[in-house]
């Protein structure tokens, strides 16, 4: 579990107990959320700049995105793999 999502509350009663689970898991669930949310903006911007080059050039822009979908591909898979890595971690926990 990441250090940020560990709470600490005074007491060792069940009612504190409770309590440290509960927020804590709502910290799990923001992070989750957040992580999504990060996810679908970078699509969005994906899809914007697409339907923009598309406009742009359209009588090239096949030959274009063949060429950068081979030259961003591995960049793509590198951040996709972090953003997933942590909402697989976060899940788990």
């Amino acid at each position: 579990m990441p250090n940020y999502i560990n709470i600490k509350v005074s007491g060792n009663n069940m009612k504190a107990e409770r309590t440290r689970k509960s927020a804590t898991r709502y910290r799990i669930n923001q992070e989750i959320k957040f992580q999504y949310a990060k996810k679908q903006r970078i699509n969005e911007q994906l899809y914007r700049i697409h339907l923009e080059c598309a406009y742009k050039w359209p009588t090239t822009w096949q030959m274009i995105q063949t060429v950068m979908d081979n030259n961003i591909q591995s960049q793509m898979e590198k951040q996709y793999a972090n953003l997933n890595k942590k909402l697989d971690n976060l899940i788990k926990k």
